[in-house]
């Protein structure tokens, strides 16, 4: 005798939340009522574009170790997209890194609600409670249902949150999150879902 909201996905993969990057600082404020730290906040904007010195910090990186030709491939990603890899954040303040990774470890519950159940939505009965993996195709038939608070408690146990680490393609362009990643996406932060690795949890 309740209304149930339900987040549906038709595909194994894919997109489940695309936001900017200042309103998901802001917006993650607001709603789990956090602050985000200014190291935090320079990391993100860094990471996933905002910071004005972006194009500076490009040209100084030496991103030694790496062969010349990757690294200006590295190099002309950067400046086409206007952030930086982990390659090259890594080397301009080691300390950040690690913030930025410590930020998603500490707070992956509440990210995994903000994506699935939340969004920038403060309405709680436009809140989904269930996420429900469906696709009714013969050759690609799936039925899944999953209760996003129970995940979201285990989700924040230690062993998902070691699966949070930087990826190692073109320099590190997105991060593994228990269930997918997040990347960059044409100047907004692109959280991507993952069916195997929910039904993991």
């Amino acid at each position: 005798n309740r209304k149930s909201n339900i987040s549906i996905k038709k595909s194994l993969g894919g997109q489940v939340y695309l936001i900017g990057v200042e309103r998901f600082l802001r917006g993650f404020e607001i709603q789990f009522k956090k602050k985000i730290s200014q190291s935090v906040e320079r990391s993100f904007k860094l990471f996933f574009g905002g910071a004005e010195d972006i194009i500076s910090i490009i040209d100084n990186a030496k991103l030694e170790n790496i062969k010349d030709e990757t690294k200006k491939k590295i190099k002309n990603y950067e400046k086409r997209k206007n952030r930086v890899t982990w390659s090259t954040l890594r080397e301009y303040d080691l300390e950040l890194t690690n913030t930025l990774i410590k930020w998603f470890k500490q707070n992956i519950e509440d990210i995994f609600l903000f994506c699935f159940q939340r969004g920038l939505s403060k309405n709680k009965v436009e809140w989904a409670d269930f996420i429900w993996y469906k696709n009714e195709l013969k050759e690609n038939k799936f039925d899944f249902i999953f209760n996003i608070t129970k995940i979201s408690k285990k989700i924040s146990n230690d062993s998902f949150k070691e699966m949070i680490e930087p990826g190692q393609t073109r320099g590190g362009t997105t991060i593994k999150l228990p269930f997918g990643f997040v990347q960059w996406h044409q100047g907004q932060i692109q959280f991507h879902h993952n069916l195997d690795l929910i039904k993991k949890i």
